[in-house]
């Protein structure tokens, strides 16, 4: 007979095993024993449920080794082995085959029982069947992977920029569109360093505004990398804000556009420029010409354009074939850009037909000499292949405001001017009439 003191240990004993087992069931836990001198085992119910072994089979060492993935069985051995000659308590994980056929990741923790001596006689481990978690984990590489994949086809990098600490985390496919290697800290500064000389200050505007706006934006910059390439980079930024509304925290994406802005320019370039003599076309004049107009931007800054057209040009592809006359109006292009300086602009406008757009003659004396300087130059014939080609000159000029207000009116005088010296055997330079 158990006495009062006996009776109460015992049932807080059972109490103990039981929420022992009760939490072994919350967690899906198998536990098992062996007895290393004897070398028999013991599975609880969950350990056989896990294994997916009957219940009523004998536990062997030799049943378990055989459940084990054949990848894994000399790692589970090496594992077993390590802990009994040299650690205590050691977890492990592995795979098993069921006898279903079906593969399910494991993990494991193993304690052990000493004698009087220090030798380990026992082992007392847990199983837990992690497959879930294991395949979500694959799952979640994968996704990754893919994400990273797609990203680095459509060259998007992701980052992250916490404006309370200053901390930046770039994707590895941002640090590759910078041209960084990914051991290095990104920073704010590190960012500004790669950021084009010319497009800094509208960069640092629009984040500061978006920042200030609480309001998500997009914008396009370019980079220099490190080995001196320039790169087109489109931005989108995300906005998170506190419960005031302030700005925390960024998240934005920085997308390589350089290809394809390189064929808008492409396009651009082809739209406004003549191909042949890569010089701009009337419309791209027509457009320079449109902002100088425009108001508070002409009335103090007075410029000049010349129309120029080329005498005898019709003799010279008749006579010589449309490749000489092509390299002809290549040869005109180059020796009229010539006499311009930054910020005039030479454009083609006919089929011998140029008109020199010059801010910075925007008088007569110096229109005048412009206009000489380009006759002398066209006394020198064009060489083209074993033939030396006479091409003269016939050229007619006006004045903002002198002569004009407006393009229409600009190029009319410049015309009217050029007839006369057309009418009057060509090769030489008039000036506009004034109006009476």
């Amino acid at each position: 007979m158990l006495n009062r003191e006996e009776e109460a240990l015992l049932k807080k004993l059972k109490r103990s095993e039981q929420r022992l087992i009760a939490a072994y069931k919350l967690v899906a836990l198998g536990t098992w024993d062996w007895d290393l001198i004897t070398n028999e085992q013991a599975w609880s119910d969950k350990t056989y449920e896990i294994l997916g072994v009957d219940s009523n089979v004998v536990v062997t060492r030799e049943l378990f080794e055989s459940l084990l993935h054949p990848d894994d069985l000399d790692y589970v051995r090496e594992k077993l082995e390590q802990g009994i000659s040299q650690e205590d308590d050691i977890t492990y994980g592995f795979r098993i085959i069921r006898p279903n056929g079906e593969e399910r990741y494991i993990y494991s923790h193993l304690t052990f029982e000493k004698d009087e001596q220090g030798k380990k006689v026992r082992v007392l481990g847990t199983n837990q069947d992690i497959t879930d978690q294991k395949r979500a984990e694959q799952a979640l590489r994968e996704s990754e992977e893919r994400l990273k994949a797609a990203q680095s086809l459509v060259n998007l990098g992701c980052w992250d920029w916490d404006l309370k600490t200053g901390k930046q985390v770039w994707s590895n496919e941002t640090y590759r569109i910078f041209g960084i290697d990914s051991g290095i800290e990104p920073s704010r500064a590190l960012f500004e360093n790669l950021i084009h000389p010319d497009d800094l200050a509208q960069t640092l505007a629009a984040t500061q505004a978006g920042i200030k706006s609480g309001v998500d934006f997009n914008f396009e910059f370019r980079i220099i990398l490190p080995n001196g390439k320039e790169r087109y980079i489109s931005a989108h930024v995300g906005i998170k804000t506190d419960e005031l509304g302030n700005s925390i925290r960024l998240l934005g994406t920085n997308q390589d556009i350089t290809e394809q802005k390189e064929i808008e320019l492409r396009i651009i370039h082809q739209a406004y420029h003549d191909p042949l003599t890569q010089l701009p076309n009337r419309m791209k004049l027509n457009q320079e010409l449109e902002c100088l107009l425009q108001p508070g931007q002409a009335s103090h800054h007075p410029f000049a354009i010349l129309w120029v057209d080329l005498d005898y040009f019709k003799q010279i592809n008749d006579n010589h074939g449309h490749l000489a006359g092509d390299a002809v109006l290549q040869d005109v292009a180059k020796r009229l850009k010539a006499q311009t300086q930054q910020g005039d602009l030479v454009a083609r406008v006919g089929g011998d037909e140029f008109i020199i757009m010059l801010k910075s003659a925007g008088d007569v004396q110096k229109l005048n000499a412009c206009a000489q300087n380009i006759l002398k130059e066209f006394q020198h014939p064009i060489l083209f292949e074993n033939l030396l080609l006479k091409v003269g000159t016939s050229i007619g000029g006006a004045i903002y405001p002198l002569h004009g207000e407006n393009v229409e009116s600009l190029f009319r005088a410049a015309d009217i001017a050029l007839y006369q010296v057309k009418e009057g055997g060509r090769n030489a330079y008039q000036l506009a009439q004034l109006d009476d």
